[in-house]
């Protein structure tokens, strides 16, 4: 049965069926999805009012043409196997996205497809009542099209990623994207690894000399029928070799220009400047009809209108600048320009000219490109022959003032100035130099889309900067480093000093990899510390501090790349720099300790474990006087005392940490700190507590990598994975599986763009899948997911065997088990053998390190000579893992080991051993009862199992001792 979903938040909702509405705020909803409907021929008469109509890709007065190949493209993609695939089609203004879009839509529809289309933001606003029915039945699968999906803010898209009409079993669903660059496709592209969607790029390449004259003439011909122009080839073919026509747009202005001069016995203008002004000459041409028809020849409509042309024109300008608003906006936005009609009048007149979507005003000017184009003619400065106007500046200044969403006239603004000269010096930089914070209030595209201007002077951009976050904000932080990247490129030409350099790029390149833009954020580093180590050769004194810094701003780049060796030498060499530094003055004393906390984690992540905690201990010491770094120092140090086997000490560390974390201030920090206290609480065998707070680890990192998953989706795969291990080891297989499935496919992605980079997390989270699959009853699956595992590890260990062995080791032991599972009991003992012997050489170095490690690996070796009826290898290896779990003092563990010898003991017939067993199984249920007490979660299962036993032991000893009675 279908059914209604509404989801509201702090807001009202409207109907849809078979799908949910995401609402915010005062009732504007997120998005709207609305059924896809070929447009209706329109009314001849009503498109050669105003021929820019035709240009409307909805409308199809022209037959499709000149994109054949892109379609079939297209076409394929649908038809390809994924369940859901995503697909991003990009091209400049004018290239034809809209066009090519609508075309698919109509085949795709006549195929038995469902298609839909996403309406982003104000312009969704829809009368009260209205519902879409958006169900799926009897639906060969579902299209959705979502145009400007680059102006999108990446958040409103996840949302729409996560709509449940999305998400029908066995329905087929493919999501077409359109913007104009890629540049915001990699971050929707990773947010979509959520949802296990194929993902593919389409760029829609100008046209070649030999396509622009069929496309002249296809859509020549079909302007000609509105026309009633019974021979075009009457209408004369202009030159097309500009750059300027391989947009398939400007191939349609001039066509349409074309036959709209021939009708009227005008001569065409060839070039696209005076297209456009062709254009719009007849846009003003209708508003001046439109107020002179005082016999009402251009029908009922025009009786009630009163608006004169040259407020027609204020209000176009008008609505360029805010797009299609709710009618309270647009409202607003008009009576302050205290026009001379009312304003209710006005917006009338406007919707008679240009018919907005129902519940909206100020439908704009389209197609984009001209209403860009008309902005610029509108503001003075251009020698086009077209009358600027001497309200433009005021009216844009107005929108910008009076607006709470500025965004879509910076990014027209931004836009026109790109390509008309005028636009950026005499007006937007003006503009944005008074109201330097509307640039960042417009957001990330629009931060963007000024840094593109090729005008852009440093003069704005230092305007704009201290408005900037001071931190990463991921909202913003692609826009961010864009006008970082030209604030930087104009610094640079005016440094004075080599030391001014230095620290400009600093900057530039911690702002790139906020925006997850590392290869440039490295690049940019290591042209500071190059120049550094250049100039300090001569002057050390003066520039020892700026190398420090600038080694120390490679390390995240490095380690992000997956280049750690590199990153241990930058970070050992940042160290030694401040330590010589703090031995000079205590002021550099925080400084040296920041650099030893970077320096013990790459210490750690190189397998230099008592390095790593005597670093991580001299930091936290030197933090004790700075409380706001303490919280990382603490909660790294916490991590050492766990590599060095210190559980209990390093949960007391990881506690601190979180304790002195502000979640206000930076929440990435409080969510690294909480995942690590995950961790410590596993690590003395507190499950319950542990699985807690993984859920809120994963919470959080969702959170964040919804709004930047470049910068976060490999924190959201590593709380992922953690939080698969407690489902596993609290008796939730299945749970387990669904979010490691989760995991492996994110960082299958991240490791498709770079395999250094997460190699090591994609194999650990491998091999717990191959567990959790087991427990499932998908040997096979599991199989692979284990051998898997270990070639990565293998492959690891023997580039860096002191860091990477135990992985290699564990990941062995695991597909011993995965191996037995299979019934392949030979192989199995092999594997398992393999890990116990490098544990041996291991745990031989470091006992206290490596001891609980060697344990589990005898325990499931023990199991493994058991399969090949290796009597005393089995119990021998059960023996010495209880023996080693006894001295670590871990109860779950021990308790485990007892219950595996006395479960072997009956398994082998080992009758002599009896007694032992007997004492070992009531040893197991005493530890299993108190842990049981506490976690019952994680126990109550193996309280059973061990009470179970000790009853069948006791059983099968009463039976023997009854025996030998007998014989007696």
């Amino acid at each position: 049965m279908d059914r209604q979903v509404v989801r509201v938040e702090s807001g009202v909702g409207y109907g849809v069926v078979g799908a949910d509405l995401h609402v915010f705020g005062d009732g504007v909803p997120l998005y709207l999805l609305l059924s896809w409907e070929p447009a209706p021929a329109p009314d001849p008469d009503w498109l050669r009012e105003m021929p820019s109509r035709m240009l409307n890709a909805r409308f199809a007065v022209s037959e499709f043409t000149g994109r054949v190949d892109e379609l079939a493209e297209l076409h394929r993609w649908r038809q390809s196997i994924p369940r859901m695939a995503v697909r991003w089609l990009h091209g400049p203004a004018g290239q034809g996205k809209s066009r090519l879009a609508a075309r698919f839509a109509d085949e795709s529809r006549a195929a038995g497809w469902k298609v839909v289309v996403a309406v982003h933001g104000p312009g969704a606003v829809l009368p009260s009542g209205r519902q879409e029915d958006l169900r799926l039945d009897g639906a060969a699968g579902l299209l959705l099209v979502v145009d400007y999906a680059d102006r999108w803010p990446l958040t409103h898209l996840t949302w729409l990623f996560s709509n449940a009409l999305l998400h029908r079993p066995g329905v087929p669903v493919r999501v077409l994207l359109l913007g104009r660059t890629l540049d915001s496709w990699p971050p929707v592209r990773a947010a979509l690894v959520d949802y296990h969607a194929d993902t593919s790029a389409q760029l829609l390449p100008p046209l070649n000399d030999g396509s622009r004259s069929e496309m002249f003439r296809s859509a020549r011909d079909g302007y000609a029928t509105v026309y009633e122009i019974d021979e075009p080839d009457s209408v004369v073919l202009p030159p097309l070799g500009h750059d300027d026509f391989g947009l398939p747009l400007a191939l349609h202005m001039a066509a349409l220009v074309a036959v709209d001069a021939h009708a009227g016995g005008q001569r065409a203008p060839t070039d696209v400047a005076g297209l456009t002004c062709y254009l719009l000459d007849r846009e003003q041409l209708h508003w001046t009809r439109r107020f002179g028809d005082q016999a009402h020849r251009l029908g009922p409509a025009a009786s009630n209108y009163r608006t004169p042309p040259d407020v027609m024109n204020r209000t176009v300008f008008t609505a360029a600048l805010t797009g299609s608003v709710p009618p309270a906006t647009g409202t607003a936005v008009l009576d302050k320009l205290d026009l001379s009609l009312p304003t209710a009048q006005i917006l009338g007149d406007h919707a008679v000219c240009y018919p907005p979507a129902p519940g909206t005003v100020l439908e704009p000017l389209s197609p984009d490109r001209l209403a860009e184009d008309f902005l610029a003619l509108s503001m003075a400065g251009h020698q086009a022959d077209y009358p600027a106007q001497d309200w433009s500046g005021d009216t844009a200044v107005a929108v910008l003032d009076n607006t709470s969403d500025p965004s879509r006239a910076v990014i027209f603004l931004a836009a026109a100035a790109a390509r008309w000269a005028h636009v950026g010096p005499d007006h937007l930089f003006p503009m944005l130099l008074e109201r330097p914070h509307t640039a960042v209030l417009a957001g990330s595209a629009a931060l963007s889309a000024i840094a593109a201007v090729p005008q852009l002077g440093l003069e704005v951009l230092e305007a704009i900067e201290p408005h900037l976050p001071a931190e990463s904000q991921p909202d913003l932080d692609v826009g961010i480093a864009d006008i970082a990247v030209r604030l930087t490129e104009l610094r640079l030409a005016d440094a004075a000093t080599d030391a001014d350099r230095v620290l400009l790029l600093l900057g530039l390149g911690a702002r790139l990899d906020s925006a997850g833009r590392h290869s440039e954020a490295l690049d940019a580093g290591e042209q500071a510390a190059s120049l550094c180590e250049r100039v300090a050769a001569d002057d050390p004194a003066s520039y020892e501090l700026l190398l420090a810094g600038a080694l120390g701003s490679l390390t995240r780049p490095l380690t992000r790349l997956g280049r750690r060796r590199e990153a241990l030498s930058a970070s050992e060499r940042t160290a030694g720099l401040f330590r010589r530094l703090a031995g000079t003055s205590p002021h550099f004393g925080p400084l040296l300790a920041e650099a030893l906390t970077n320096l013990s984690m790459n210490l750690a992540a190189a397998g230099e474990r008592e390095r790593a905690l005597a670093t991580a201990q001299e930091a936290v010491a030197l933090h004790e006087s700075v409380p706001e770094d303490l919280a990382f120092a603490v909660d790294n140090l916490g991590s050492r005392l766990a590599d060095v086997g210190r559980a209990d000490d390093a949960l007391a560390a990881a506690r601190r940490a979180v304790d002195l974390s502000d979640p206000a201030r930076h929440r990435p920090d409080l969510a690294r700190r909480l995942g690590n206290l995950h961790l410590r609480l596993i690590g003395v065998g507190r499950w319950d507590e542990a699985a807690t707070v993984a859920a809120d680890v994963v919470t959080l990192w969702r959170e964040l990598a919804d709004v930047n998953p470049l910068t976060f989706e490999p924190e959201l795969a590593k709380s992922l994975n953690h939080l698969g291990v407690c489902h596993r080891q609290l008796g939730e297989p299945d749970e387990a599986v669904v979010v490691t499935t989760e995991c492996v496919a994110i960082l299958r992605r991240l490791s498709a763009g770079n395999l250094s980079a997460h190699q090591i997390e994609l194999a650990a989270a491998l091999d717990h899948l191959g567990d959790q699959l087991a427990l499932v009853e998908r040997p096979d699956e599991a199989l692979a997911a284990g051998r898997e595992a270990v070639e990565v590890f293998r492959r690891l260990a023997a580039d860096n065997p002191a860091r990477h062995d135990v992985d290699l080791a564990k990941a062995l032991d695991n597909l011993g088990i995965r191996l037995a599972t299979v019934d392949r009991p030979s192989e199995a003992l092999g594997e398992c053998e393999s890990a116990v012997e490098i544990f041996e050489q291991l745990a031989a170095n470091d006992p206290e390190v490596f001891r609980a490690d060697l344990a589990r690996a005898l325990f499931n070796l023990a199991f493994r000579y058991a399969a090949v009826e290796r009597a005393d290898g089995a119990l021998d290896a059960i023996g010495r893992s209880v023996e080693l779990r006894r001295r670590s003092g871990h109860d779950a563990d021990l308790a485990r080991s007892l219950f595996g010898f006395a479960a072997l003991c009956v398994r082998l017939g080992a009758v002599d051993r009896w007694k032992e067993a007997r004492r070992a199984v009531d040893e197991s249920v005493v530890r299993y009862r108190g842990l049981a007490a506490r976690q019952p979660r994680a126990f109550s299962g193996p309280l059973m199992d061990a009470t179970d036993l000790s009853q069948v032991i006791r059983a099968l000893s009463g039976r023997r001792s009854l025996f030998e009675r007998r014989r007696r």
